[in-house]
C-alpha cells in the first residue's frame, strides 16, 4: 500500500503543479520578473524561479498570482512553510482564490496538518460546492488519516463530478476495502480501470478488484456456513 500511495502522490504533485497567468496589467518590474519566474519554473528550475517571483511581488505586493507561483516553487525544493505562507498571502489578497487553497491543502496533507487541511477544503467547498479538486483533496485527507468512513462522501461527490477521475475511484475504492464494504470497493476500482491509461495501474486494480472479490465470497461464504452449522 506505501507503493501506491507514493504512486498517488507523484500523480498528484502534477495535477497540482499547475503555474497560474495574470491577465490584469502590472508594473513593468514586476511583470518582467513574473515572466522569467514562468520561463525558469516550466524548466523545472523551481530555486531560481522562485527568486524571481520574490522580486515580482516585493514590486508589487498584490500580485497573488506571483505569491501563488511563488509557493508551487517552494513546495517543490521542500520549502513547506513557506510554501505555506506564499499560498495564505496569495488568498489573503484574493480571497476566493480556489487553486491556492488546494494548493494549501495539499501542503498542509503533506506535513499531516490534518486539522488545516480539512479547513482548508471546506473553505473552498463553502464557496464553490461543485469543486472536484476540493472534495477530492478533502475524503484524500479523511482517508489518509485513517477516517475512511468520512472519506467515502466527499470522494463519491467527487466522482459524480468528475466520472473519469481514476485516482478519485481508486481511492474511494481503497476506503470501502478499508471498512469492508467489498462490492462498493469492486464498483470504484472497475471505474478506475475503465478511465487509467496506464498498463501497470490497470494491472494494479484489477489485483485489487481480485483481492477484494475473494475476500467478499470467503467472509459470506463463512457466515453462511456458520448460519446453517451454528455448533460447528
Amino acid at each position: 500500500m506505501k507503493k501506491i500511495g507514493i504512486l498517488i502522490w507523484v500523480v498528484g504533485l502534477s495535477i497540482t503543479m499547475l503555474f497560474t497567468q495574470e491577465s490584469s496589467p502590472r508594473s513593468p518590474e514586476a511583470g518582467n520578473a513574473y515572466n522569467k519566474g514562468n520561463s525558469l519554473a516550466k524548466q523545472k528550475k523551481y530555486g531560481d524561479a522562485a527568486e524571481q517571483y520574490k522580486i515580482a511581488v516585493a514590486a508589487d505586493p498584490t500580485f497573488y498570482g506571483a505569491y501563488y507561483n511563488l509557493g508551487i516553487c517552494l513546495s517543490n525544493i521542500g520549502q513547506n512553510d513557506e510554501a505555506i505562507s506564499a499560498f495564505k498571502r496569495a488568498i489573503d489578497i484574493k480571497s476566493d482564490f480556489e487553486k491556492a487553497y488546494i494548493a494549501l491543502g495539499k501542503e498542509y496533507r503533506e506535513i499531516k496538518r490534518w486539522d488545516d487541511a480539512i479547513n482548508t477544503y471546506n473553505a473552498v467547498i463553502g464557496f464553490n460546492p461543485q469543486s472536484a479538486d476540493a472534495l477530492y483533496g478533502l475524503g484524500r485527507v479523511y482517508y489518509e488519516k485513517g477516517d475512511y468512513t468520512e472519506a467515502i462522501d466527499p470522494l463519491a461527490k467527487a466522482v459524480e463530478l468528475e466520472p473519469k477521475n481514476y485516482l478519485t475511484w481508486s481511492i474511494l475504492g481503497n476506503s470501502y476495502q478499508k471498512i469492508n464494504r467489498h462490492e462498493e470497493a469492486v464498483a470504484a476500482y472497475e471505474e478506475a480501470v475503465k478511465f487509467t491509461k496506464r498498463s501497470s495501474s490497470r494491472g494494479r486494480y484489477y489485483f485489487r478488484i481480485f483481492f477484494a472479490v475473494h475476500f467478499f465470497y470467503s467472509v459470506t461464504h463463512c457466515r453462511d456456513f456458520f448460519v446453517v452449522n451454528p455448533d460447528a
